[in-house]
């Protein structure tokens, strides 16, 4: 199920990035708060 969903959201990034994080942060939000931090 992952390999399916990094495929999909591989695909979505290149038309949506702010699309594929989002999606992302519900399925990882731990890592998402950390990505957010370093990136500021």
């Amino acid at each position: 199920m992952t390999k399916g969903s990094k495929g999909k959201g591989q695909s979505r990034s290149s038309i949506t990035g702010k699309f594929v994080k989002h999606s992302y942060a519900k399925s990882h939000p731990s890592t998402t708060q950390t990505s957010h931090k370093k990136s500021k």
